[in-house]
């Protein structure tokens, strides 16, 4: 029936590039084939999307029929694979089978039963992706009603989602029959914000100029190990907290609390939350290393501004960032020329004394390295440079 209609059809529509490659090759070079996608509902208001919490868990909806035509094994293998408290299954549709069944399978789910079409799309903004493994689908217009509900998708190119995906940005497309791939589109988007988070902090925060330092002091000491990375790190850490402690209360008040509370949205919540680090590194960068990177972004000022000149507020953390780090080595590589003076005289006085003794065979650094032990504990060494590393930054 289907070859019959398309033979005696003029033009063909297909809803979407699947469709259009399922066509048999004749009628595709005889017809005129065209790949018309179904329009989307327009987008639901931001203020009643949900804000979802960073300790709850990763909401990961699926809507359709309970059949393996729609790829529900799949996503149930999938979150059997991942194997993790922090997400939560929920299934909405018409069973094909009883609800026990289901129910059988390694994976807990909360399943949802069909009601109209405006409860759907407020159960949508409860959740945090939407996952729609079809193995054979024309075009599932429940994916683009999930988008305009701000979830991302993790679909398969079956159910029709060609023009829907911009890998990484609106979702992922994945292959069918392919439980693993959805597993490690889910497991990225719960580890990817917290994998960087800690190496983000760290480029945005004086831990950079601390650990510098402090490496630039065991080397100019002499001895390798001594004291170890983990503690020369950990120093670096609680120096760097002591430090950033009123900008991480202000970035805390302002823009973490109140989202957790369901006050403002992400947008709000990220950009107060960027305010205190945008100023902190502001305030130490050097002008001439916040020029070289705007230069070579080429921004402009704002259009319809009289004064050329940028403010603060116009400068973007891409080329604030970098420049804030090139002057934290700046800072550090200063501050480390001054530690290796001291330490440096002692190992030249250690030499000449060597050479004078005829004693040419005994390397200096034997020697000299017990004398520049004593003297950094004699002139106190951890105090002074804790103490001017803090102070340094204007705290203490």
């Amino acid at each position: 029936r289907k070859r019959e209609e398309a033979r005696r059809a003029d033009v063909i529509f297909c809803p979407s590039g699947f469709v259009y490659d399922s066509l048999p090759e004749q009628i595709r070079r005889t017809k005129q084939c065209v790949v018309a996608e179904f329009g989307s509902p327009q987008p639901r208001a931001k203020e009643s999307r949900r804000i979802r919490n960073g300790n709850g868990p990763l909401r990961v909806l699926f809507a359709g029929s309970l059949t393996q035509r729609k790829g529900l094994a799949d996503l149930m293998d999938a979150v059997r694979i991942l194997n993790r408290k922090d997400i939560e299954l929920v299934v909405l549709g018409s069973p094909v089978a009883p609800l026990e069944f289901y129910r059988k399978q390694p994976v807990e789910f909360t399943y949802e039963s069909p009601r109209p079409h405006a409860q759907v799309l407020e159960l949508m903004e409860r959740c945090d992706v939407f996952v729609l493994p079809s193995i054979v689908e024309g075009r599932a217009l429940v994916q683009q009603e999930a988008m305009t509900c701000g979830l991302p998708l993790i679909v398969t190119r079956n159910a029709g989602a060609d023009d829907l995906i911009v890998e990484g940005e609106t979702g992922f497309l994945v292959p069918i029959r392919s439980p693993e791939a959805i597993a490690a589109k889910l497991a990225w988007m719960l580890m990817t914000v917290l994998t960087l988070a800690p190496s983000i902090l760290m480029m945005v925060t004086c831990f950079t100029r601390i650990v510098v330092v402090l490496s630039f002091m065991r080397t100019a000491i002499g001895v390798q190990q001594t004291p170890p990375n983990i503690v020369l790190v950990s120093l670096a850490l609680f120096l760097t907290l002591f430090i950033m402690q009123p900008v991480l209360q202000k970035a805390w008040d302002d823009g973490v609390k109140p989202l957790m509370n369901n006050e403002i949205d992400e947008e709000t919540s990220f950009n107060r939350t960027v305010e205190p680090f945008h100023a902190f590194m502001l305030k130490h960068a050097r002008q001439k290393d916040v020029d070289l990177f705007m230069q070579m972004a080429k921004i402009e000022p704002p259009k319809g501004t009289k004064d050329k000149s940028l403010t603060e507020k116009d400068i973007p953390l891409r080329a604030l960032i970098p420049a804030f780090m090139i002057s934290e080595l700046r800072r550090a590589f200063e501050i480390g020329f001054l530690i290796f003076l001291p330490f440096l005289i002692i190992d030249m006085v250690i030499a000449s004394l060597l050479m004078s003794m005829g004693m040419m065979m005994l390397p200096p650094s034997v020697i000299s390295l017990p004398f520049k032990v004593i003297f950094f504990v004699l002139v106190d060494g951890w105090y002074m440079i804790s103490g001017s590393l803090v102070q340094s930054y204007g705290s203490g």
